[in-house]
C-alpha cells in the first residue's frame, strides 16, 4: 500500500512540476522565440529521462507546432521558434507534454508576440489614445482654418500642418494596431501609409511653396490693377 501511495504521489507531483521559466512570455515579431520549461521530480532534480513535446497554436487557433520534441538542456527543455514562425502578432497558446516511462505530465501556457517585444502599460495607453484624439482635433481645425483664411502664406502653413498631423496619426495608428488590436493587416496598412506620406512630404512642401508664390504674385498683380483702376 505504501508503494502504491508513493507512486500516486510521484505521479501527481510530476503532473504539477512542469513549469514555465517566465511568468509572462513576450517575444518580438519576426525574431526567434526561445520557449523554455523546467521539469523536476519529487527529489527536486531535473527529470533525467523525460521526453517533452510541445504543441503551439497561432492567435487564430490554427496549428503552428504539432507535438514537436523539445531539446533537453542542463536544467530545462526548450524549443526555439524561427523568425518565419513569429510573424503574426498576438497571443499564442502552447501545450507541453512530458513523459518518462510510466509517468507523464503536461502544462498549458500562453505567450505573446508584439512588434517590439513589450506590452504597453496603462500610462502608454492613455498617452497613445490621448494624442490620437488631440491630433485629430488639431487636424480638423487646421483644415477648416485653411479654407477660410485669405493670406497665402498662412493658408500654406495650415495645409502643411495638416499633412504633418496626418503623418503623425498614421504613426500612432500603427502603434495602436500593433500593440492593442493585434492586427497585422491594419498595422501593415498604417505602416505603408506612414512611409508613403514621408516619401511624399518633400513633394508636398515644394507644391505648397509653388502655390504660395503663385498666389502671392497673383494677389499683388490684382492689387496693382485695383490701384490703377482707382486712379
Amino acid at each position: 500500500m505504501k508503494e502504491v501511495n508513493k507512486s500516486m504521489i510521484w505521479i501527481c507531483m510530476f503532473l504539477l512540476v512542469i513549469s514555465i521559466v517566465q511568468a509572462e512570455l513576450i517575444y518580438q515579431q519576426n525574431k526567434e522565440a526561445d520557449l523554455k520549461i523546467n521539469c523536476y521530480d519529487t527529489n527536486n532534480a531535473i527529470c533525467g529521462a523525460s521526453i517533452c513535446n510541445i504543441s503551439v497554436l497561432y492567435p487564430n487557433s490554427t496549428l503552428l507546432l504539432d507535438n514537436v520534441e523539445m531539446t533537453k538542456q542542463s536544467i530545462f527543455y526548450n524549443y526555439t521558434l524561427k523568425t518565419d514562425q513569429t510573424g503574426i502578432v498576438g497571443d499564442y497558446k502552447a501545450n507541453v507534454y512530458c513523459y518518462d516511462g510510466n509517468y507523464s505530465g503536461f502544462n498549458n501556457f500562453d505567450f505573446s508576440i508584439t512588434a517590439d517585444g513589450t506590452k504597453p502599460t496603462i500610462v502608454q495607453s492613455i498617452i497613445y489614445f490621448g494624442l490620437l484624439i488631440i491630433i485629430t482635433v488639431f487636424l480638423i481645425l487646421a483644415l477648416y482654418w485653411a479654407t477660410i483664411v485669405r493670406h497665402p502664406a498662412l493658408q500654406t502653413g495650415l495645409y502643411l500642418l495638416g499633412y504633418l498631423l496626418l503623418i503623425y496619426i498614421s504613426f500612432i495608428g500603427e502603434r495602436i494596431a500593433t500593440s492593442y488590436l493585434n492586427s497585422s493587416l491594419l498595422s501593415g496598412f498604417m505602416n505603408i501609409w506612414f512611409k508613403i506620406m514621408m516619401i511624399g512630404l518633400p513633394f508636398v512642401v515644394i507644391y505648397l511653396l509653388i502655390i504660395t508664390i503663385v498666389n502671392v504674385v497673383t494677389n499683388k498683380h490684382l492689387l496693382e490693377l485695383g490701384k490703377r483702376g482707382l486712379s
